[in-house]
């Protein structure tokens, strides 16, 4: 008779291994498939950390007592010995335009920046506008500007004229005073000679409140050194602004220069930008001056030495030159006539029309100067 009974079957031993064989595999499996599948995307490494790029800065390297130049000047607007002469210039015509060989010559060194008339006359205008409110590192340009002019003050040798101007003194700075503050420009201490307490007081007392009329300062400055005409005349401007009481201080410069005035400007800018560097190198590169940039205490102290330098030389170079005045006087002669005829066969006088004609002028000035008498005219009491 057929059973009905069915075996019990009983998974053990090697059936239970098959059994975790086959699900290892099946996870194997798993696996190399989301290996193969990650095989299809692109690859890609990974995002390198980007390193920092050294920038070019416009600011030459500076080697004292040579002033921070700010932008780069053109090279036609370099006159490193101060012969008035450019330098690209004075390598084509075959002179160092680091020596002013006339000088040198003369035995009086050569290398120092000189000025013929035998009385220097300056004019510090200083800004008193609100933009000389402004931090810097090291204060307000304010009081930056004060303490390197009252160094400087202190520091003059005997014999250079000065004279004190603000402006931008009066009015807040807002439009509905700007008709006063643009129109505030006072001298107040007359080119004179210094007494060093009462005009460093002056300089401590301006403010920082109004606008800047720049263009309108530098007329005025020009104005207060009216009957000093044969003397050498200096205006140095120190602003932390451009104009901005609606004057061009480049086309009124260009302007003085062309009416005959012989005066040259040097101007500090204090943390300016380069809308405002602009301008103020035109009135310094027009003049035969210089535009020194002093973001920092540190580099404002750099333009203050380098002008000091300047007026110690000025002073060195016109003791030196008095007994061989005439040798001089012909040796500049022969070299404004080297350059007229090298400008004219080249067409630089053509390429540099109001250069040429502002070098040729300054020449022009400085053989007048060294003709005239040497007797000094009457200095004038100083009036706070």
């Amino acid at each position: 008779m057929a059973s009905n009974f069915s075996p019990k079957v009983e998974l053990k031993g090697p059936v239970l291994s098959r059994v975790e064989g086959l699900l290892l595999v099946l996870f194997l499996l798993a696996t190399l498939g989301c290996n193969l599948a990650s095989l299809g995307a692109p690859f890609s490494r990974p995002t390198p950390t980007r390193k920092a790029r050294a920038t070019l800065t416009l600011t030459p390297t500076q080697t004292k007592p040579t002033p921070t130049l700010y932008p780069t000047p053109e090279p036609s607007l370099i006159d490193s010995d101060g012969d008035f002469f450019p330098d690209e210039v004075e390598v084509v015509m075959g002179n160092d335009p680091f020596v002013n060989e006339c000088l040198q010559q003369v035995g009086c060194g050569g290398t120092e920046i000189t000025t013929p008339s035998g009385i220097m006359n300056v004019v510090i205008v200083l800004d008193a506008s609100a933009g000389m409110a402004g931090e810097t590192p090291g204060g307000t340009r304010m009081d930056l500007a004060k303490a390197a002019l009252s160094q400087y003050v202190e520091s003059l040798p005997p014999g250079i004229n000065v004279g004190l101007m603000f402006y931008g003194h009066r009015g807040s700075g807002d439009e509905s005073d700007k008709a006063e503050s643009c129109a505030a420009i006072d001298l107040v201490y007359r080119v004179g000679p210094v007494d060093k307490v009462t005009l460093k007081a002056m300089i401590n007392s301006a403010p920082a409140v109004g606008l800047a009329p720049v263009a309108e300062s530098l007329l005025a400055a020009q104005q207060a050194l009216a009957g000093w005409e044969m003397q050498t005349n200096r205006i140095l401007l120190v602003t932390s602004s451009g104009d901005n009481c609606g004057g061009d201080p480049c086309q009124v410069v260009k302007e003085m220069r062309q009416g005959g005035v012989a005066t040259t400007i040097d101007a500090i800018g204090l943390n300016l930008d380069y809308e405002a560097i602009e301008p103020l190198q035109c009135v310094a590169n027009t003049t035969g001056g210089l535009y020194y940039s002093a973001p920092t205490a540190d580099e404002l102290a750099e333009a203050w030495e380098a002008l000091q330098w300047r007026e110690k030389h000025w002073f060195e170079t016109e003791s030196c030159l008095a007994p061989s005045r005439d040798f001089y006087l012909s040796c500049r002669q022969d070299e404004l006539s080297q350059f007229t005829e090298w400008a004219d066969s080249t067409g630089w006088t053509q390429d540099h029309r109001d250069q040429f004609r502002a070098i040729t002028q300054t020449l022009a000035e400085e053989q007048a100067e060294l003709a005239a008498p040497r007797t000094p005219s009457p200095i004038p009491t100083a009036t706070p």
